[in-house]
């Protein structure tokens, strides 16, 4: 009886993680509901799996491991794990192919930018790999200019302060 009630509970503890669907911004659901089946949406998908980069440099610093080295593991790292998840959206949007405009993997942080119709976006919110889903930002702001400063060095060789 009591196997019975813990697999019986296992079961329905399964099915809510896999029933759970990614969060979805309040303009990304107001955009859902406003546009029709066949309109393409931008959005970011930002995968449940990423890199723990704090635990990473905690390890890195007991090791002290070289700079060189922290470069190549935490690329790696990044890279392998993206690989492999977006690997697996990637697979279920191959029959949905004529519904999508545009596919964009980032690897450092763990996320792909996909527009697609309305249904394909549906599909993805859906997907148990993904935690967040956002609309995408088309702000493109002017690039930084970097000025050279106008103060003089210091008389003498002595700086104020």
């Amino acid at each position: 009886m009591k196997k019975s009630i813990l697999t019986f509970a296992g079961l329905l503890f399964g099915s809510f993680l896999f029933a759970q669907q990614a969060f979805v911004t309040n303009s990304l659901e107001e955009k859902l509901t406003q546009s029709s089946d066949n309109q393409y949406l931008k959005v970011n998908l930002i995968f449940k799996s990423q890199v723990d980069f704090v635990q990473l440099n905690t390890q890195f610093k007991e090791n002290n491991t070289p700079l060189a080295v922290r470069a190549k593991k935490v690329m790696r790292l990044a890279i392998d794990m993206a690989e492999v998840e977006q690997q697996q959206i990637m697979q279920q949007l191959r029959p949905s192919f004529s519904k999508i405009k545009s596919i964009k993997q980032f690897w450092l942080i763990n996320m792909m930018t996909v527009e697609a119709q309305k249904s394909v976006i549906q599909q993805l919110i859906n997907h148990p790999l993904i935690e967040y889903v956002e609309e995408f930002d088309y702000f493109y702001s002017k690039p930084i200019q970097v000025e050279k400063a106008t103060t003089q060095k210091s008389i003498n060789g002595i700086e104020p302060g």
